[in-house]
């Protein structure tokens, strides 16, 4: 029985270095849980800078106390905009079109659904972090904020980007 279980080990230690040599999968604007995080939770004004797990910029979204939010990506090109309205954020397209919405359900959580109302993914926030689950209910991705950085992180536990704002009151 040791022989096998020595075997397994090995197996398991193989496939976890080839899962690490794997490059991230890059943030996307509008599509990834940390744009969506910053969507929701978005400081009251200022300049929010996005990056990849590598520390590639990969946009920026620039909030205004009004309430909207401007995504731009790596290039200055618009990506879209999100727009809170009571509890509910309205995120579009570069061409307007309505790509998905946020919508408080209570205090700590927040339901995504594309625009046909199908269920995306949930949030949790559970104290300061939050977690990210799609609609099957299986963990996507945590958000975890501090002072300087908001950091997530995959299923896995992988960081896969970062969002770090500049100017702002939180």
């Amino acid at each position: 029985m040791k022989p096998l279980s020595v075997i397994l080990g090995l197996i398991a230690l193989n496939v976890s270095h080839l899962h690490a040599g794997e490059p991230a999968p890059a943030a996307q604007l509008g599509a990834s849980d940390l744009t969506r995080y910053v969507a929701t939770h978005r400081p009251q004004s200022g300049l929010t800078i996005l990056r990849d797990a590598n520390g590639r910029t990969v946009g920026t979204a620039n909030s205004t106390l009004s309430g909207m939010m401007t995504f731009r990506d790596s290039n200055g090109r618009a990506a879209g905009t999100a727009t809170t309205l009571g509890n509910q954020t309205i995120f579009r397209d570069a061409n307007g079109r309505t790509a998905w919405t946020a919508t408080s359900a209570g205090d700590n959580m927040i339901i995504y659904r594309d625009a046909n109302g199908q269920t995306l993914r949930t949030a949790h926030k559970m104290g300061p972090v939050t977690i990210f689950r799609d609609g099957a209910g299986r963990l996507t991705q945590t958000i975890s904020p501090n002072t300087a950085t908001t950091t997530a992180r995959e299923a896995s536990g992988r960081m896969s980007g970062t969002a770090s704002t500049t100017g702002a009151k939180r």
